[in-house]
């Protein structure tokens, strides 16, 4: 059995194979303006935002793990304050903020998101 205490409020919840294939990560979307990721109950990192994460979604874009069932996890998050954003989230634990586009009037969270290939190219 495994547990977990946030520092934070937590906003919303998600469960994927976002960096280990065989394995599930937790996200974690915190109002303290932070994504937190967990292996079992571990925290596994922790990626400040600008904005308390109010909605997040895993993108599926890399579906080849490397050799040891691991690969790069990307996720697209809405904010509070009505911005949106896209991370990359490398399998050692390191990050990069790839975009995030902000709503200058800051009207609306948002709160829910859903990804949709249009294409159907992936």
């Amino acid at each position: 059995m495994a547990y977990y205490i946030s520092p934070g409020q937590i906003n919303t919840l998600l469960v994927c194979h976002l960096t280990r294939e065989n394995e599930y990560d937790t996200i974690l979307a915190c109002h303290d303006r932070y994504i937190r990721i967990l292996h079992v109950s571990t925290p596994f990192t922790e990626i400040p935002t600008k904005y308390p994460v109010v909605s997040i979604a895993h993108l599926e874009i890399d579906k080849h793990p490397t050799a040891n069932g691991r690969h790069t996890g990307h996720l697209i998050y809405g904010t509070s304050k009505g911005s949106l954003g896209y991370l990359r989230v490398e399998p050692n634990g390191t990050y990069e903020q790839v975009w995030e586009i902000d709503d200058d009037d800051k009207r609306s969270p948002i709160n829910g998101i859903k990804l949709y290939d249009i294409n159907k190219d992936k």
